[in-house]
């Protein structure tokens, strides 16, 4: 399991079944995961629970190359912003903090 700290943005490769651990260092309303590889589905989380494959209360992100998935971040509450992914392969991917500045409505 890899685990990083970063600040906004975060680049990576998963191992195959192998949760992925992502903090952001400052607190986001929302958290974006892209799919930079396409290869196969990221299944993830941001409520401090462990993703797993297909599994309940776990977000996806399709296969496909640019595919992404933006969520609120369900731990803003606490003051942090951990995100937790796995795939059954190895895709690459983007986590990214969002601002609501960030978003154009």
């Amino acid at each position: 399991m890899a685990t990083v700290n970063k600040n906004r943005a975060y680049h990576g490769t998963l191992t195959a079944a192998t949760v992925d651990t992502v903090n952001l260092s400052r607190v986001y309303g929302r958290v974006q995961v892209l799919n930079r590889g396409g290869a196969n589905e990221i299944y993830w989380t941001t409520d401090g629970t462990a993703p797993t494959v297909g599994g309940d209360n776990c977000w996806v992100v399709p296969s496909q190359v640019g595919a992404s998935d933006i969520r609120a971040n369900s731990q803003a509450q606490s003051n942090t912003c951990v995100v937790k992914l796995i795939s059954t392969g190895t895709p690459t991917y983007s986590v990214l903090g969002v601002d609501e500045t960030d978003i154009d409505l």
